[in-house]
């Protein structure tokens, strides 16, 4: 009995330090200031087939995508294997293009690359839910994943980042062939009790040009060197 209860407590703290393990987001991945405008959301693509696990659907991602679309609302219906794709992007359907928005889910990849704006330093909570598998990155780290097929549902995670700024951002997700499909974005930047839909704001497919007032500044500062020598 007493060796029961050990080894019950053995297993309750395994799973305790697996739950409070966190992403360490490195400093040196950070790729600029945030910029005083929203975001346009994240650069997405669909290849019409998947496996049943990460490496697989990284494997798939070597060909060219099938279809692309502007992602800025992850938050796309658990529905079921049938429903069209412009039903399942909702707004986001808009911008689909490489495939008519009438084609239905079935086997489907979906990569999103761009980068996410962290306003502070310090600890975020994520959660993305997903039916089938999924795997997020920021700044090169592996966040959080499900390597498998699974009916909806969450992996959260937190991850620390050191200084505020941009971070590269890519969230690869496959729906498998039957049952259902979702993908949910989430983190408690708003709200640090909460989670909530990682905003369009935050998300950028890419880094935003320099401003024109910034170019002309710097140009006219190489001009004021050159008239003082």
């Amino acid at each position: 009995m007493l060796r029961s209860v050990s080894l019950v407590s053995v297993l309750l703290s395994a799973c305790a330090s697996v739950a409070s393990a966190q992403a360490i987001i490195p400093a040196a991945s950070r790729v600029g200031d945030i910029p005083g405008f929203g975001g346009n959301g994240l650069q997405g693509e669909i290849w019409t087939s998947s496996v049943s696990s990460i490496a697989g659907t990284r494997n798939i991602m070597n060909s060219a995508a099938n279809a692309t679309f502007q992602a800025t609302n992850i938050n796309y219906l658990n529905n079921g294997i049938g429903t069209a794709i412009s039903d399942w992007l909702g707004a986001d359907a808009a911008s689909l293009n490489g495939i008519s928005g009438t084609t239905t889910i079935g086997s489907l990849s979906i990569r999103l690359t761009g980068y996410i704006a962290i306003a502070k330093a310090g600890t975020l909570r994520f959660n993305v839910e997903s039916d089938d598998g999924m795997e997020l990155k920021i700044g090169g780290e592996s966040v959080t994943s499900f390597d498998g097929d699974r009916g909806f549902g969450g992996s959260p995670a937190s991850a620390e980042f050191s200084e505020a700024g941009l971070y590269q951002i890519e969230l690869i997700y496959w729906a498998n062939g039957s049952g259902s499909s979702g993908l949910k974005f989430s983190w408690n930047a708003a709200d640090p009790g909460n989670l909530d839909v990682v905003p369009q704001s935050s998300l950028y497919s890419v880094i935003p040009a320099p401003s024109a007032l910034g170019v002309l500044g710097l140009a006219g500062l190489v001009a004021a060197r050159r008239r003082r020598n």
